[in-house]
């Protein structure tokens, strides 16, 4: 009686369809409910993620320090400083220092934070098997079981680790952005076409890829039969 209300069930949901708009929504309320199980380590991801960031756009602005202050000087009759080019030498190498930090930390905490929440979600299937009677465990094989707490909890939470790379990224782009304004209003309105268009574009290819697998189910159903031919039959 359970497996074939289960089963039904799994019919119904299948035969009412999902769109990019639920999909997408289901993905970030899990995505937030994951969040809220730890939330300590995702935020200090972030903060790596944030330094990750910064030290990617100041380190970009030290080289073209050093390039008007240190390396143009040098080919001059004046000449630099010892100590601006000990200067110039200290803030890329600091600032540089401060990106591989940032990326340290967030991939670091990205992981404990995947961790935790693996091991929260282990905890609750193993008290969901403990609250189900009897009999659904004689019907199910071990196997079954033992992957619904191993690898469906690992699939479940592969959407949780680049979710700190993705902030990054936005503070990335709005670091850029900032910087562009400050050096150059035309090069601001290049970047700020270029970012959507290139949006779009992986949009448009994400759609695509979505869209792909139930094309190729319905070819696949029309395709007609391979016949084998005698010698094939004959050799095997």
């Amino acid at each position: 009686m359970e497996t074939a209300e289960a089963d039904r069930t799994e019919r119904a949901f299948a035969d009412e369809g999902e769109g990019p708009r639920d999909l997408f929504g289901r993905g970030v309320r899990l995505v937030v409910s994951y969040i809220r199980m730890h939330p300590r380590p995702f935020a200090i991801a972030v903060f790596g993620a944030f330094l990750f960031a910064i030290g990617s756009v100041a380190v970009t602005v030290a080289l073209g320090w050093v390039t008007d202050r240190v390396l143009r000087p040098a080919f001059t009759p004046e000449g630099v400083d010892s100590s601006t080019v000990w200067l110039g030498i200290g803030a890329v190498m600091g600032l540089t220092a401060v990106r591989a930090l940032g990326i340290g930390i967030r991939r670091y905490y990205s992981g404990v934070t995947g961790a935790a929440v693996a091991a929260t979600l282990r905890e609750r299937v193993s008290d969901r098997y403990r609250d189900l009677a009897l009999s659904y465990h004689r019907t199910r094989p071990t196997g079954e079981l033992l992957a619904h707490m191993e690898a469906d909890v690992e699939a479940a939470i592969e959407v949780l680790y680049p979710v700190p790379f993705a902030i990054g990224v936005i503070f990335l782009v709005l670091f850029a952005l900032v910087s562009l304004v400050a050096t150059d209003p035309f090069l601001t309105l290049i970047g700020l076409l270029t970012v959507p268009a290139l949006g779009l574009m992986n949009r448009s290819f994400a759609l695509q890829m979505q869209a792909q697998p139930g094309g190729s189910r319905s070819g696949s159903a029309r395709c007609p039969p391979l016949r084998t031919s005698r010698s094939t039959e004959r050799s095997s």
